[in-house]
């Protein structure tokens, strides 16, 4: 199994698939390409796409703070493709070089078509985040 995100062992089964272009409907998905240092988006950038690590590692940050480290079968953006109206909460970095699959709202919304299971483990991951978060900062007060 991949690790995908920092503290959590054990992969989505259909994220790993996707982040291995196994599951169909990815063809047309666009590879993204990053070196070690290079930014995939910034804080308060206009919100498009989520993205599929398959290779390499990248960093959430906000300012100084490291929110999450993600490996292959991780995913970045979600956010975009839920809340349409919104902007990045957070930038994105890649620790090492790394390759992703970008998915846009069409790309998504055929995905959750075709792999029910997909948008689960999307809503999977953001509640693990939500979680981590409210953890993090309940414990400042």
């Amino acid at each position: 199994m991949l690790q995908r995100t920092t503290g959590t062992v054990g992969g989505n089964r259909i994220l790993d698939q996707l982040a291995n272009k196994k599951t169909t409907g990815l063809s047309d998905a666009e590879l993204v390409s990053l070196d070690a240092g290079e930014f995939l988006f910034r804080e308060g950038d206009a919100a498009d796409a989520l993205y599929i690590v398959q290779k390499g590692t990248l960093r959430v940050v906000s300012g100084s703070t490291v929110y999450e480290t993600l490996k292959p079968g991780g995913i970045v953006g979600e956010m975009a493709l839920v809340d349409q109206s919104s902007r990045r909460s957070a930038s994105v970095i890649a620790g090492t070089r790394a390759e992703l699959l970008k998915i846009d709202r069409k790309q998504f919304l055929d995905l959750v078509a075709t792999n029910p299971g997909f948008s689960i483990e999307v809503m999977q991951v953001m509640a693990r985040r939500l979680r981590v978060m409210n953890r993090r900062y309940s414990n400042r007060s």
